[in-house]
């Protein structure tokens, strides 16, 4: 039998490659497991990857038709950027919640995100 180590996840593009790749292909037979994997994986980084590179995960695995699975992505950037006060950043990351939870049928979740998102859009002269 040939067990294969997976691969491992190095920089911050091969995680998102790796999210991409794996849906497209079809290759993922648990997407909740998967979905954990890939946050457990920014613990293997040196240092905490830029909160950049964890919305552009959840905008993946949106793109690659798993919105549900962006969600907790998303919510992740969401609690870095309120503890950064980073009003541009969290603004993003409440409108790809929106806009996942929109596309999961969960209408609350979706309209208290992009109402949040709009306003501090409005707020920040982003019209």
């Amino acid at each position: 039998m040939n067990i294969q180590a997976p691969p491992v996840i190095s920089t911050h593009d091969d995680l998102i490659a790796r999210v991409a790749t794996a849906y497209k292909s079809g290759s993922v037979a648990d997407p909740r497991a998967f979905a954990g994997e890939v946050l457990a994986a920014y613990a293997d980084f040196a240092t905490c990857p830029p909160i950049v590179t964890i919305l552009d995960a959840a905008r993946a695995l949106y793109l690659c038709g798993k919105p549900v699975l962006a969600i907790p992505v998303a919510e992740r950037a969401e609690q870095l950027a309120f503890a950064m006060q980073d009003q541009v950043l969290l603004c993003h990351a409440l409108n790809l919640i929106g806009v996942c939870a929109a596309d999961s049928g969960n209408t609350a979740r979706s309209t208290a995100a992009l109402s949040v998102a709009l306003n501090l859009a409005n707020a920040l002269g982003d019209h």
